[in-house]
């Protein structure tokens, strides 16, 4: 049956302005962001010592390096194809101390984070490859403006000496850090870990993380962040919800 226009009015003060206005009130706290984390899909290390061992099976996810002058380089890998149309902000990794390494130097270190730019397998890379089937541009574990980076993504300082069981170490957000994962999005990536302790002779600094299979799974790789929406999700609720308010009016 139709309604009078008395009806309407009626209508519209009791329940279509309220239901209109909680609409739109919705549609609008959908543009907030939205904090997710997820777990790292892929890890494995290599080391400078012995280039063609594979560690993905590790418990363990290990970057420095020893008195032996051997470099250790972490690898991990992150699957994003679940937000192809988002924006990633206020990211950070977090990595989790596996074991305590207590024959280090209690002497602070500088990981670095960087991108990689050639797609691994976290499964046989080592030293001399990211895959079973390809090398490194130069066969030694990886080259800065090459294989990975330039930018740094970000930075985290630790003592390996007194890094215990359970121990965070973050990489926070950057500009850098963010414009990584947004080209990244819908797809994969992945990072590698340095130290500076690569670059000192004769030190010890070795940083035991727990790895995607160590058996304490809240102290596995983190990947942290919050995500915007895409606009066009949004923009079509709040467009329909206007455009009845709008009608509504033009029949008081």
């Amino acid at each position: 049956c139709w309604l009078s226009l008395t009806q309407i009015q009626k209508m519209h003060k009791t329940y279509l302005k309220p239901l209109c206005l909680a609409g739109l009130g919705l549609s609008l706290t959908v543009t907030a962001a939205l904090a997710d984390s997820i777990s790292v899909s892929g890890d494995t290390f290599m080391r400078s010592d012995q280039p063609s061992v594979i560690s993905s099976s590790s418990a363990q996810l290990l970057a420095g390096s020893l008195d032996t002058d051997a470099n250790f380089r972490g690898i991990l890998k992150f699957d994003l194809s679940s937000y192809a149309s988002d924006t990633f902000e206020n990211i950070s990794l977090n990595l989790f101390g596996a074991a305590d390494d207590a024959t280090s130097a209690d002497a602070l270190s500088t990981l670095s984070l960087y991108a990689l730019n050639v797609t691994p397998d976290t499964v046989n890379a080592d030293w001399d490859g990211p895959t079973a089937v390809t090398s490194w541009s130069n066969s030694a574990g990886g080259v800065l403006g090459t294989d990975f980076g330039p930018t740094l993504l970000s930075s985290t300082t630790g003592d390996a000496g007194s890094f215990t069981v359970g121990t965070a170490l973050t990489f926070d957000d950057s500009a850098a850090f963010q414009s990584a994962l947004n080209d990244a999005a819908g797809g994969t990536i992945s990072f590698i870990i340095t130290s500076s302790s690569e670059s000192v002779s004769g030190v010890r600094s070795l940083f035991r993380f727990a790895s995607q299979d160590n058996t304490t799974a809240a102290n596995r790789p983190v990947l942290s962040f919050t995500v915007i929406p895409e606009p066009s999700s949004y923009a079509m609720t709040a467009g329909i919800l206007a455009f009845g308010v709008m009608m509504i009016r033009r029949h008081r």
